[in-house]
This record gives structure tokens, C-alpha cells and sequence, in this order.
């Protein structure tokens, strides 16, 4: 493929998926991909107070669990609350949108 359609395929999937968020209003993220993709594409630190370094595992039932682990590889991005989560989500588009704002001249 051409550099030109690389492109707008990449800009086609990330307006469908920032078109999706915007559609849920925040209720729950339908996948991890946009704010992975956020996570990735935010220079500024934005989504920072989100991420916690954490060890991963599961409970007796198979429940994922989190314990603080500032030491760890493994991060976890977490809200609590509506509020919070709120707060998430509208940052999270803000990097998605900040990115497809950029001309990446």
C-alpha cells in the first residue's frame, strides 16, 4: 500500500473509534484500544493521574486484582467513580482529538 492510504485507513479507524466514544457519552469504554491508543499518543501527560503501577492477578473466583506495586512493569488505568471515570473519558478524547488535530509535519 501507498503511504496515502496507509494513512487515511489509519485516520478512517481513528474517527470511527473517537466517533464511538463520543457516542456512549462516557458510560463505559466499548474497547481498550482507544485508550490504549490515548495512552500512547498523550506527550503531555494528561491521562498520567489515571495510570498506577501495580503487581496483576486474580482472586479464588478468577477476578482480576490490582496491588500498588511502584516497582512493577505493569501499569493499571483506573477511575473511581462516575465522576472520575468523567474525567477519564473526557481526557482521553482530548488526547485522541489533539492527535488528529496534528498534521505530523
Amino acid at each position: 500500500m501507498g503511504g496515502g492510504i496507509t494513512l487515511t485507513l489509519t485516520l478512517t479507524l481513528t474517527l470511527t473509534l473517537t466517533l464511538t466514544l463520543t457516542l456512549i457519552g462516557g458510560q463505559q469504554m466499548p474497547l481498550a484500544d482507544p485508550l490504549v491508543s490515548a495512552l500512547l499518543l498523550d506527550d503531555e501527560g494528561r491521562l498520567a493521574p489515571f495510570v498506577h503501577r501495580c503487581r496483576a492477578g486474580h482472586d479464588t473466583k478468577g477476578k482480576p486484582t490490582t496491588v500498588p506495586d511502584e516497582s512493577s512493569t505493569v501499569a493499571a488505568v483506573t477511575a473511581n467513580g462516575a465522576a472520575e471515570a468523567d474525567v477519564l473519558f473526557r481526557a482521553a478524547l482530548e488526547v485522541l482529538a489533539a492527535a488528529l488535530r496534528d498534521d505530523g509535519a
